[in-house]
């Protein structure tokens, strides 16, 4: 009698008790993997495509760029926080569907029905693991990371980014300058412009904000925090605009230390490295160059 008690609840409950739990199960699972992604993403200040910025202007200093570096972390940081949120109240129903089904059932049908959903669970997490793995690969090698296959990630040893092959001393400053780069942009190279350049971001995180206000539960505390973050950069900017000024200072000192000296500033043959290179050395590793090609 209490077998058969037993077999029909069991055929009344299981389908959708079985079918809600595995569901819950697996969008829980799901938030636990969006959780490690995007706690990566702020450890690493990687950038995922689903939180896009839009910003309306190239960002050419390093304040604006701190800024909007700050903005991406506290978005994904909210998201972390909602995730988590999410799966408070996911238990919260699973804990009821485990109480039915534990009054339902006998405890081997309902270690049965758990073992299956586990399985089904660990399945999809594996092949989630996967996209989420290659997703944070991608975003690392974008910031120059090398990716080994076991997905250990290390930073590049770089070379030095600048090679004097001249008997001319450049002083730190100047050789700091130098390893920035050729594509380094040091205009516009005064504070006030990049002080107008943090307030168009500042108006522009607004943006940001209303645009995903239906996933920021307390936007005020948000809208709070970038605001100081924007203000003690502009104060600093404001307070000491003279670093603005001595790169055009340094450049000019620069261009005249190789002018009068013959300097010659090439690419290195073998790395993005910037060569200085005197222009009679230059020319004669030209020259042998050409000589062993014939």
């Amino acid at each position: 009698m209490n077998s058969h008690r037993d077999n029909t609840i069991s055929n009344i409950t299981e389908p959708v008790t079985k079918s809600h739990y595995r569901g819950l199960s697996i969008k829980k699972m799901k938030l636990q993997c969006s959780i490690f992604f995007n706690n990566q993403c702020v450890k690493y200040g990687l950038r995922p495509k689903y939180l896009h910025i839009k910003i309306n202007r190239e960002l050419k200093f390093s304040a604006s760029k701190k800024c909007l570096s700050s903005l991406y972390k506290l978005l994904l940081r909210e998201e972390i926080r909602l995730a988590y949120h999410k799966i408070y109240t996911i238990d919260l129903k699973l804990k009821r569907l485990y109480d039915i089904m534990r009054t339902s059932l006998s405890p081997v049908s309902l270690d049965h029905i758990l073992q299956d959903i586990f399985h089904q669970v660990d399945y999809t997490r594996n092949k989630k693991s996967l996209v989420i793995n290659k997703k944070i690969k991608n975003l690392k090698l974008q910031k120059n990371f090398v990716v080994s296959d076991s997905q250990s990630y290390a930073i590049h040893d770089f070379k030095p980014p600048v090679l004097n092959f001249t008997n001319i001393v450049f002083d730190n400053k100047e050789m700091e300058l130098l390893s920035k780069g050729f594509k380094f942009d040091i205009s516009p190279s005064n504070s006030k412009q990049a002080v107008q350049n943090l307030e168009i971001l500042a108006v522009e995180s607004e943006s940001i904000l209303h645009k995903y206000s239906d996933i920021i539960t307390n936007p005020h505390s948000l809208r709070s925090e970038i605001k100081n973050i924007i203000k003690s950069e502009k104060q600093r900017l404001i307070k000491s605009p003279y670093p603005l000024y001595n790169n055009d200072i340094l450049l000019k000192k620069i261009k005249k230390r190789i002018s009068e000296n013959n300097i010659i500033i090439t690419k290195s043959d073998k790395s993005s490295a910037m060569c200085l290179l005197n222009r009679e050395d230059y020319n004669n590793k030209i020259k042998e160059f050409f000589n062993k090609q014939h």
